[in-house]
């Protein structure tokens, strides 16, 4: 590859060099750099595409597969490192590829541009490791669903505006994020079902000027078909907002579960107690123990949901087909998906390791939450739900102002308020009595709870078909390095 001038692989038009400090600024290979597995892959599939149209012979391709093969061999050793000359990971490799082979590494790039080049490798960066994520979301499944059906019998108060609310099981409240998770399984499934078509042959916008077997090319990388139309498939990134939106979904999830523990393992709360090795202590207070792991979930949502809108608003008032701004999607989405992977296995080892403190939880289990219970009661009596609502309001704000909790109660004490109360009212003041009424489906009784348990673990199983989809694609990362 000659670099007499510029050093650029598009020098020809030039007569002049960069600017230097614009040359800093427009590089992007210091970032980009983690593509160059896929770019190596892709440069594979192309020669052999290129072969079948004239331009390697077949002695050539298999010299191009070769030197890939060594390239691979040096990434993995930690031996490439950029030019200052080389602008992203795709004129890096090219160089590499041109120093060891001569003309023969430069006709690689015949027929194709950086703009399908790029949006190609960043489909399969992106499946490979949304596939990571399922798989980290799929053991944190397995964590939920353990400890769900450890405590199937532990009740705590659930809270709605932040004040105790209703008796549920501690199990249901798990299973609760275990569902909210299994959305973003979802989610995943429908991005490989949008996303999973290949751009490469597109060109610069128009379509290669070679009569690239693009079927074939979809086919060895692992895609379900070629994209159908040049333009949108050089200048589209919905799929890289799909995928930081997916994570942002699940950081949202995370972030707020994380909420709940942090302040459940306050003092004022005490219903759980986070492991040892997931907290830190205070530079200055001896007793402190901060649970500065679920924090930085909390806080690491924030940087996800950003990424997010950081890429809207990139696309926002872009034309088509293809503008240098779209440099900037790769840091973003890099980042949201490092974030993400890693808050899920931070979040597991919390789960796994979390212990509940049932005696504590018993004692929040306020009388008062069987308020609703007391209604449902005056209801089978006979009474319209409204009325039996303004009764049971008076009845706790007797007991509240007199000092005097329901379970203390005698019978008179509740005839005063409504002379349809008989002795069976009582019963009707239990939390175990208030979960087990509530056996319909997706409720907290052990009924109910015992079917999602059931139907989780069959969820579990899709997933991993889902798994095994994702990880059967997955060539780039699979390939032997010899």
């Amino acid at each position: 590859m000659s670099r007499s001038k510029t050093g650029k692989v598009w020098e020809g038009r030039f007569r002049q060099r960069p600017d230097p400090e614009f040359e800093a600024f427009s590089r992007s290979v210091g970032f980009d750099f983690r593509l160059a597995p896929y770019e190596l892959e892709v440069d594979r599939v192309w020669a052999s595409a290129l072969g079948k149209v004239g331009i390697y012979a077949e002695e050539e391709v298999r010299l191009v597969h070769a030197a890939l093969d060594e390239l691979r061999q040096l990434l993995q050793a930690g031996r490439i490192e950029p030019l200052p000359s080389d602008e992203d990971v795709h004129v890096l490799i090219e160089r590499l590829l041109t120093e060891k082979l001569g003309p023969v590494g430069e006709r690689i790039h015949t027929g194709r541009s950086r703009n399908d080049l790029v949006v190609t490798d960043l489909k399969l960066y992106l499946r490979d490791n949304l596939a990571e994520t399922l798989s980290a979301l799929i053991d944190l499944g397995r964590q939920l669903l353990a400890r769900s059906y450890e405590n199937r019998d532990v009740l705590l108060p659930a809270y709605t505006h932040l004040q105790r609310a209703q008796p549920v099981s501690l199990s249901h409240y798990l299973l609760s994020l275990f569902w909210a998770l299994s959305r973003t399984t979802r989610r995943l499934r429908q991005w490989l079902e949008l996303h999973n078509t290949c751009p490469l042959g597109s060109g610069a916008c128009a379509g290669s000027g070679f009569a690239i077997d693009r079927e074939f090319v979809a086919r060895s990388l692992g895609f379900r078909e070629p994209t159908g139309n040049s333009v949108d498939a050089v200048a589209s990134r919905d799929f890289v907002v799909d995928a930081v939106h997916i994570c942002a979904c699940l950081m949202s999830d995370l972030s707020r579960y994380a909420e709940d523990w942090i302040l459940w393992s306050t003092a004022e709360f005490g219903f759980l107690t986070l492991d040892e090795s997931l907290t830190t202590g205070s530079s200055l207070m001896p007793q402190k123990r901060n649970p500065d792991s679920l924090e930085l979930i909390r806080g690491k949502s924030a940087r996800v949901l950003a990424a997010e809108t950081r890429l809207q608003f990139l696309l926002k008032a872009q034309p088509l087909t293809y503008n240098r701004d779209l440099q900037e999607d790769k840091e973003p989405v890099f980042d949201a998906l490092d974030q993400s992977l890693a808050s899920i296995r931070i979040f597991t080892k919390a789960v796994e390791k979390a212990q509940w403190v049932g005696s504590r939880m018993r004692q929040a289990l306020d009388p008062a939450l069987m308020a609703t219970d007391l209604a449902d009661y005056l209801v089978q009596k006979g009474l319209p739900f409204r009325e039996a609502h303004r009764i049971v309001g008076r009845m706790i704000l007797y007991a509240e102002e007199a000092c005097k909790p329901l379970p203390t109660w005698d019978l008179r004490d509740f005839r005063r308020f409504c002379d349809r109360v008989d002795h069976d009212v009582f019963e009707w003041l239990r939390p175990e009595f208030s979960v087990r009424r509530r056996n319909l489906e997706g409720g907290t009784g052990p009924e109910a709870v015992a079917r999602q348990i059931e139907r989780a673990q069959q969820e579990l199983e899709w997933q991993l078909g889902l798994k095994a989809e994702f990880d059967s694609l997955r060539i780039a990362a699979q390939r032997p390095s010899s």
